[in-house]
């Protein structure tokens, strides 16, 4: 029976791929834009991307409403969205990241940006992660994308970083003046001792509550100058007194570290159990308890709640500026707080100008409506 399924399965992704993509020829070209030749499989590429996206951005939309009366399953081409129907908002959104890859390759090929072997290659490895690890596979490779196609897609994104930074970095043409980088950090970053209890999904009040009194004892203990590495492992034994802390994977482009503790060239924090906190622009840092420990005052301790009630944090606030090593390791990540969205605006506003042929034998082959999600079988 199980061989059987697969079976099956294997047939269905067979006719999806011909139906999909009506077996495009290699190199086939879908769009030419100003000179640039989109192959059929790059713009499916940005076909299932925009795909999915929208229908993220559905998501969002439905859950925002009465959830009563949204339907058991979601017809997403029956949707809209900006004010488009589904399907012209996902052609839409292909056509955007098509030109925007033209865009990137126009300055690709008049050397004014590059990337080097090793970056190609890191470029090349997140894909694959995201292709193997994530599962983009399943839904890509069944919509007729390998993943040789993905990996050139995801390369653009080093682009665009690339020349990001020649535009904001240092010796930019507009590049931002150090004075601006150190008070945006000081405005939108925060450095923390951080003590998080979650609850049991099961606690009661009184176990609520004792958590709290257990934890009040620290910030008592903090407050009266008690050193902050003890509390720390007493709390974590089995880490057997090592205190290096070690950040989760960064995703976004708003962080320039994958490790708060090793920066540029090797620099290491003073204080390698310190943590940053965010406001809301500042991506994988963002924090909801911001606000409330941006008031305190640098080595202020205070007890505060989770937005959701599912537990609290004990913080220590820090002088985030005492340390040089945080200036110079999110010095990347503050330029693109500051200039994201001006850059973003630039590419659309410029990538807009070039021309666009389309080639409809590919194109009309390409649609949304036949774009599918396999399940499991």
């Amino acid at each position: 029976m199980k061989i059987f399924k697969r079976l099956i399965a294997v047939i269905c992704a067979l006719t999806l791929i011909a139906t999909l993509t009506a077996c495009h020829k290699k190199d086939e070209v879908a769009i030419t834009i100003d000179g640039i030749d989109i192959t059929s499989a790059l713009y499916l590429n940005s076909l299932l991307e925009s795909d999915m996206e929208a229908r993220s951005k559905v998501d969002e939309q439905l859950a925002s409403e009465d959830s009563s009366s949204a339907p058991a399953e979601v017809d997403y081409l029956d949707q809209k969205i900006d004010g488009k129907s589904f399907e012209a908002y996902v052609k839409d959104s292909a056509l955007k990241r098509c030109r925007e890859y033209a865009f990137y390759q126009k300055l690709v090929d008049a050397k004014t940006i590059s990337l080097t072997d090793e970056e190609k290659a890191e470029a090349e490895s997140y894909a694959e992660m995201y292709w193997s690890y994530y599962g983009y596979s399943t839904v890509f490779e069944a919509n007729g994308v390998g993943l040789e196609t993905y990996k050139k897609a995801f390369v653009y994104s080093y682009y665009a970083n690339e020349n990001f930074m020649r535009i904001y970095g240092k010796d930019g043409e507009k590049a931002v003046d150090a004075e601006t980088i150190k008070k945006t950090l000081g405005e939108k970053y925060i450095l923390v001792h951080a003590l998080t209890k979650t609850y049991n999904e099961d606690a009661k009040d009184e176990d609520k509550a004792a958590a709290k009194d257990s934890y009040q004892k620290y910030v008592t203990r903090l407050e009266k100058g008690e050193d902050f590495k003890t509390i720390y492992e007493e709390l974590n034994p089995s880490e057997e007194n090592e205190t290096q802390i070690n950040l989760s994977e960064v995703e976004d482009d708003t962080s320039s570290s994958d490790s708060q503790t090793e920066g540029p060239e090797g620099d290491k924090a003073i204080d390698e159990l310190a943590t940053i906190i965010g406001d809301e622009d500042t991506g994988s840092y963002a924090s909801d308890d911001f606000k409330d420990v941006s008031a305190m005052k640098v080595g202020e301790v205070k007890l505060i709640e989770n937005s959701d009630k599912t537990g609290f944090t004990v913080y220590q606030k820090l002088d985030i500026n005492a340390d040089p090593y945080y200036l110079k390791t999110l010095n990347d990540a503050i330029l693109v707080v500051l200039k994201q969205e001006e850059y973003d605006k630039m590419v659309e506003e410029e990538s807009g100008k070039l021309t666009v042929t389309e080639h409809k034998f590919a194109l009309n082959r390409l649609k949304v409506k036949n774009i599918e999600y396999p399940t499991a079988q």
